[in-house]
Protein backbone atom coordinates (compact mmCIF):
# COMPACT_ATOMS: atom_id res chain seq x y z
CA UNK A 1 0.00 0.00 0.00
CA UNK A 2 2.79 2.38 0.91
CA UNK A 3 4.58 1.73 -2.35
CA UNK A 4 1.39 2.41 -4.29
CA UNK A 5 0.91 5.75 -2.52
CA UNK A 6 4.52 6.75 -3.24
CA UNK A 7 4.04 5.99 -6.91
CA UNK A 8 0.80 8.00 -7.06
CA UNK A 9 2.06 10.98 -5.10
CA UNK A 10 5.69 10.93 -6.11
CA UNK A 11 7.92 13.16 -3.96
CA UNK A 12 5.22 15.64 -2.97
CA UNK A 13 6.50 18.16 -0.40
CA UNK A 14 3.55 20.49 0.07
CA UNK A 15 0.14 20.76 1.64
CA UNK A 16 -3.08 19.68 0.05
CA UNK A 17 -5.95 22.10 -0.46
CA UNK A 18 -7.97 20.33 2.22
CA UNK A 19 -5.19 20.80 4.78
CA UNK A 20 -4.90 24.49 3.93
CA UNK A 21 -8.68 24.97 4.17
CA UNK A 22 -8.76 23.29 7.58
CA UNK A 23 -6.02 25.61 8.85
CA UNK A 24 -7.78 28.66 7.41
CA UNK A 25 -11.07 27.61 9.03
CA UNK A 26 -9.41 27.21 12.42
CA UNK A 27 -7.77 30.63 12.06
CA UNK A 28 -11.10 32.22 11.09
CA UNK A 29 -12.76 30.75 14.19
CA UNK A 30 -9.96 32.05 16.43
CA UNK A 31 -10.17 35.54 14.88
CA UNK A 32 -13.94 35.57 15.39
CA UNK A 33 -13.52 34.67 19.07
CA UNK A 34 -10.84 37.35 19.49
CA UNK A 35 -12.99 40.07 17.90
CA UNK A 36 -15.99 39.15 20.06
CA UNK A 37 -13.81 39.27 23.17
CA UNK A 38 -12.37 42.65 22.13
CA UNK A 39 -15.82 44.14 21.56
CA UNK A 40 -17.01 42.90 24.96
CA UNK A 41 -13.94 44.36 26.67
CA UNK A 42 -14.38 47.67 24.85
CA UNK A 43 -18.02 47.90 25.96
CA UNK A 44 -17.03 47.21 29.58
CA UNK A 45 -14.27 49.84 29.42
CA UNK A 46 -16.69 52.44 28.05
CA UNK A 47 -19.16 51.61 30.80
CA UNK A 48 -16.46 52.01 33.47
CA UNK A 49 -15.36 55.32 31.94
CA UNK A 50 -18.94 56.55 31.98
CA UNK A 51 -19.30 55.65 35.67
CA UNK A 52 -16.03 57.45 36.46
CA UNK A 53 -17.17 60.56 34.55
CA UNK A 54 -20.49 60.60 36.42
CA UNK A 55 -18.69 60.29 39.75
CA UNK A 56 -16.33 63.15 38.83
CA UNK A 57 -19.25 65.36 37.76
CA UNK A 58 -21.19 64.58 40.95
CA UNK A 59 -18.14 65.44 43.06
CA UNK A 60 -17.74 68.70 41.15
CA UNK A 61 -21.41 69.55 41.75
CA UNK A 62 -20.96 68.94 45.49
CA UNK A 63 -17.92 71.23 45.53
CA UNK A 64 -19.81 73.88 43.57
CA UNK A 65 -22.81 73.81 45.91
CA UNK A 66 -20.59 73.96 49.01
CA UNK A 67 -18.73 77.01 47.71
CA UNK A 68 -21.74 78.83 46.25
CA UNK A 69 -24.23 79.01 49.13
CA UNK A 70 -25.85 75.65 48.41
CA UNK A 71 -26.96 76.68 44.89
CA UNK A 72 -26.66 74.09 42.17
CA UNK A 73 -24.99 75.09 38.90
CA UNK A 74 -27.37 76.14 36.14
CA UNK A 75 -25.61 73.89 33.67
CA UNK A 76 -22.68 71.51 33.66
CA UNK A 77 -20.65 74.09 31.74
CA UNK A 78 -20.56 76.20 34.94
CA UNK A 79 -18.24 73.57 36.45
CA UNK A 80 -15.45 74.24 33.94
CA UNK A 81 -12.57 75.09 34.64
CA UNK A 82 -12.78 75.65 38.40
CA UNK A 83 -14.21 72.24 39.34
CA UNK A 84 -13.57 70.12 36.23
CA UNK A 85 -10.60 70.53 33.91
CA UNK A 86 -11.07 72.21 30.55
CA UNK A 87 -11.74 69.89 27.65
CA UNK A 88 -13.85 67.50 29.72
CA UNK A 89 -16.68 66.15 27.57
CA UNK A 90 -20.02 65.81 29.26
CA UNK A 91 -20.90 62.84 27.05
CA UNK A 92 -21.15 59.11 27.61
CA UNK A 93 -18.20 57.43 25.84
CA UNK A 94 -20.37 54.47 24.84
CA UNK A 95 -23.28 56.31 23.20
CA UNK A 96 -21.75 59.78 22.61
CA UNK A 97 -24.92 61.32 24.09
CA UNK A 98 -24.74 64.13 26.61
CA UNK A 99 -25.35 63.42 30.27
CA UNK A 100 -28.76 64.38 31.60
CA UNK A 101 -28.56 67.12 34.23
CA UNK A 102 -31.36 68.33 36.49
CA UNK A 103 -30.28 71.74 37.90
CA UNK A 104 -33.08 71.82 40.47
CA UNK A 105 -32.11 68.54 42.12
CA UNK A 106 -28.44 68.83 41.19
CA UNK A 107 -28.44 65.30 39.77
CA UNK A 108 -26.62 64.06 36.71
CA UNK A 109 -27.17 60.73 35.01
CA UNK A 110 -26.36 58.88 31.82
CA UNK A 111 -29.06 58.38 29.21
CA UNK A 112 -27.97 54.73 28.91
CA UNK A 113 -29.39 52.37 31.51
CA UNK A 114 -26.79 50.56 33.59
CA UNK A 115 -24.33 53.47 33.67
CA UNK A 116 -25.01 54.73 37.16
Amino acid sequence: MRILMKKLLGNQKGFTIIELMVVMTILAILVTIAIASYNFSLAKANEATCRYNLRAIRNAIVLYTNLNDQNNPDSLDDLVPEYIKSGFEFKCPATKQEYLYDPIAGEVQCSTSGHE
